[in-house]
């Protein structure tokens, strides 16, 4: 077997689609051939780097093209015009199409970690909708806030004082979750058919940090997303969030925050 015809079925060799014979003809060409077998590793190296590709570590699109050219030759006697550049061609497509799946992954990536850092209302938000809509069922449904708070001590550890925000509130359940990458447990209530959750998150002074104080003693924090108001209280190594189209008042109720001190 020559260079030619070694390059023309590398690809097939390197995927294990050739017949042991033919693919043994392959191999010893390799052994004996310094041209080819560099070809070889450079798919092989190419392999490698999407199976550990991290964002930020793909290879330069130039240097890979630039190595897979270096690599490619014409054999003496072979054919000429476009079979002759197929080896070389499918080595450049398979090197192009590699780093495109790369940086697909990277952009992949890069979204997960920016919806990561959502800010604390957005997330929160987002979360009550999908909840609200079905689409991330409770975990426990019950109108027992005893219940509830039971299952949340068993849950999570946390003692949590499950109240109703209004009197015509019903409690529909909860739910334990992640948000922002913290554990957290979701409570959920049906106010004259509007959505309010009581969600108590472990430790989330970062995204407090960018909600407007609104406590005397500076421990409650107040936002505004997509029609709904946020309101969040510190204690401890937690953080409780009411989240609904309430009144900040009645919110601060749920969270049994003092309405007389705010700023």
């Amino acid at each position: 077997m020559n260079c030619y015809e070694t390059r023309t079925c590398l690809i097939a060799f390197l995927d294990s689609e050739l017949d042991r014979a033919r693919s043994l003809e392959v191999q010893r060409h390799l052994d004996k051939c310094c041209r080819c077998a560099r070809e070889a590793e450079i798919e092989r190296e190419i392999r490698r780097a999407l199976v550990h590709a991290t964002p930020g570590s793909a290879p330069s699109l130039q240097a890979c093209v630039q190595q897979a050219l270096r690599s490619a030759t014409v054999e003496p006697g072979a054919p000429r015009g476009w079979l002759t550049w197929r080896p070389a061609r499918r080595t450049v497509v398979g090197s192009l199409a590699t780093l495109m799946l790369l940086g697909l992954l990277a952009g992949l990536y890069s979204v997960i970690r920016v919806s990561a850092n959502k800010p604390l209302a957005d997330v929160l938000v987002e979360d009550l909708q999908a909840v609200w809509s079905g689409r991330n069922p409770l975990t426990i449904s019950t109108d027992d806030p005893d219940e509830v708070g039971r299952w949340i001590r068993q849950t999570a550890g946390w003692d949590v004082a499950v109240t109703s925000p209004a009197e015509s509130a019903r409690l529909l359940g909860a739910r334990s979750c992640e948000l922002n990458g913290r554990r957290a447990i979701f409570v959920l209530y049906d106010v004259q058919k509007q959505p309010v959750s009581l969600v108590v998150l472990s430790d989330a002074l970062t995204e407090l940090a960018g909600m407007k104080p609104m406590h005397a003693r500076s421990d409650c924090y107040v936002d505004r997303c997509k029609g709904y108001t946020v309101v969040a209280v510190r204690r401890g190594g937690l953080a409780h969030v009411a989240v609904g189209r309430l009144p900040e008042e009645q919110l601060m109720r749920l969270l049994d925050v003092p309405v007389d001190t705010k700023l």
